[in-house]
Order: C-alpha cells, then sequence, then structure tokens
C-alpha cells in the first residue's frame, strides 16, 4: 500500500526524549526508519508520537526531507548498543513548532478514523507506521489547532 504519511514513534526508555528537545524543535534533524524504510518519499508529512507513562501523545508535525541513508544511532539513545547499532535514517524538518498541547493516546483512541493506529501502538516494533489519507487528515487537523510552543510540553 502507499502511504500518505507516517507515524514515527519514540520510546523514552530507549532514547532521551527530555535531552532530545531540550533544545527546541531545532534539536530533531533526522529519525530512525524501522522496518518501512522503502516506502518513504521526500515530502511526505509525519507526526511524532512519544510512547511511555509520562508523554504517550503526539509532539509535533514535520515533513521528510531527504532521501534514507545508513548511519549509527549517535547521541540520544540510552543504551551504548543502541548508539553503535548501524540503521536507516531520514531527515526531516518540523513544521514550525511543538504543538502547544499533545495529542494524547485518548483523544486518538475516541476517533473511529485512528482504530487501526491506536491498536498499533500498543504493539512493538513498526515505527514508522504508514497512515492513509483520512488518519493523516486528521492527526493534522488538530495539530493545526495546537501549533506553537519551542520547548516539548509535558502531557497531562
Amino acid at each position: 500500500m502507499d502511504w500518505d504519511a507516517w507515524l514515527f514513534r519514540l520510546n523514552p526508555e530507549r532514547f532521551d526524549i527530555a535531552g532530545l528537545f531540550s533544545d527546541g524543535v531545532n534539536a530533531l534533524t533526522s529519525l530512525s526508519l524501522g522496518t518501512n524504510w522503502l516506502n518513504v518519499s521526500d515530502r511526505h508529512p509525519f507526526a511524532l508520537y512519544v510512547s511511555g507513562p509520562e508523554y504517550r501523545g503526539i509532539y509535533l508535525i514535520g515533513h521528510l526531507v531527504d532521501g534514507e541513508y545508513t548511519d549509527t544511532g549517535g547521541p540520544g539513545w540510552i543504551d551504548l548498543a543502541d548508539r553503535k547499532k548501524k540503521r536507516h535514517y531520514i531527515d526531516v524538518a518540523i513544521d514550525k513548532a511543538f504543538l502547544k498541547t499533545p495529542i494524547t493516546l485518548d483523544e486518538m483512541r475516541k476517533a473511529k478514523t485512528l482504530d487501526r493506529v491506536t491498536k498499533s501502538l500498543g504493539q512493538r516494533g513498526g515505527s514508522p507506521m504508514g497512515l492513509t489519507k483520512a488518519e493523516w487528515n486528521l492527526i493534522d487537523k488538530w495539530a493545526k489547532k495546537r501549533r506553537g510552543s519551542r520547548k516539548l510540553p509535558k502531557s497531562s
């Protein structure tokens, strides 16, 4: 299936979320492609979902800006083995800023359009997850109403 957009996931148990975003949105320059590295295209939009009990939500919207490349994890990865592991990456650009408040998992679960997405978020792996046009349009609509923070907000 050809996807219209992507949902990337970051796990705060494996990646230093607070450290990554301490300098604001400009600190995020690339994302790991995991299992879907053959399916992404430049300019595709994406949403960044952060898991874990403290965050659980979509915090920013961006788009893919460059072709796929292979590299080691580098800083940000908590585990040394993750830092040294070669992965497929793509450069990204953040559209404007963090959302003022995240789109929470609870909100997403209430939207029938996102049933497939929320079921997948409870499973391991699969980042990034392809989004249909209807799924992306709903996430983007919510995000447009929340744009504007320069720092990572806390989930409520």
